[in-house]
């Protein structure tokens, strides 16, 4: 942020010395050449119009530089706006949050950088074939209610099939499917959950103005797919390794069970009371 502001204030400085050069020149150049011409008047006219030509040239050179020096200012704000956009979604101290709430800031970001009106994460189903709202963040009038998307046709369909982002900056013209956002929508950015090069889901990002994506958006559009990813792909994996836990404390608690009612059942060659009485101690305080 700093580097950029003083690199501007550093172009500006050196834009503005060297056409003071520039006009020095020229005036020193158009002194020189009425000083020196001498003659009759067609002479003079032939010095005159040189020397116009020579401050045409100068006004030439000083607009181009200042057309120049307004471009490098453009990309240099537009750099910075979009490493504030990638320093807002990628903040590490998002992964210390649950998965939903996770999501829903990472997508509240994410409209905000984009200026967009509704953002949403959906998530492909076992078959691929449907694709469910995980989180959503929006204008409530662009936002139905609708939790299940065809993901086989429309915009989703062509970006779970390509693995690549898409642009739709005409969304009447185009074919969508029936999802979870309003006809008010006029364009849209979507890009694809990627884990280990498979599609997972998709976030968009959409906006009631047309025209109003560019591929600088889809490509921030892209990291913030990529964290979000990550992000579930993680909660997915710990879910599975509770389960594993949990199951494997299950199996040890029925083994121990096991062992124990074998011991009170090899009672029962001695006494069936106690061998009861025993094997109650052992199953009825598990299973209370």
């Amino acid at each position: 942020m700093q580097g950029g502001a003083l690199l501007r204030r550093e172009i500006g400085r050196g834009a503005i010395f060297w056409e003071l050069v520039l006009v020095a020149c020229w005036a020193g150049l158009s002194a020189f050449v009425f000083l020196e011409v001498s003659g009759p008047t067609s002479a003079r006219l032939v010095a005159g119009l040189f020397t116009g030509l020579g401050g045409a040239v100068v006004g030439i050179i000083l607009v181009y530089r200042r057309v120049a020096d307004r471009r490098i200012r453009q990309g240099l704000q537009d750099a910075s706006s979009a490493l504030r956009a990638i320093e807002s979604v990628t903040d590490p101290s998002l992964s210390f949050l649950p998965l939903d709430d996770l999501l829903d800031e990472v997508l509240a970001r994410t409209r905000k950088a984009l200026a967009g009106d509704v953002a949403t994460v959906l998530l492909l189903g076992d078959k691929g074939q449907q694709a469910r709202v995980r989180a959503l963040q929006g204008a409530s009038g662009l936002v139905r209610a609708a939790s299940d998307v065809d993901a086989e046709q429309g915009v989703l369909g062509q970006v779970v099939r390509r693995g690549r982002g898409i642009i739709v900056n005409d969304v009447v013209g185009s074919a969508l499917p029936r999802i979870t956002i309003s006809q008010r929508v006029a364009s849209l950015v979507a890009a694809p959950l990627l884990v280990h090069d498979k599609v997972n889901g998709v976030v968009l990002v959409a906006s009631s103005e047309p025209n109003r994506f560019e591929q600088t958006n889809l490509r921030l559009l892209q990291v913030v797919a990529d964290r979000c990813a990550a992000s579930i792909e993680r909660a997915r994996l710990d879910d599975a390794e509770r389960r594993s836990r949990l199951g494997a404390e299950h199996a040890r608690l029925h083994l121990g069970l096991l062992a124990r009612s074998s011991v009170a059942l090899a009672a029962a060659l001695e006494s069936y009371d106690e061998a009861l009485r025993m094997l109650a101690e052992v199953v009825v305080p598990d299973f209370a």
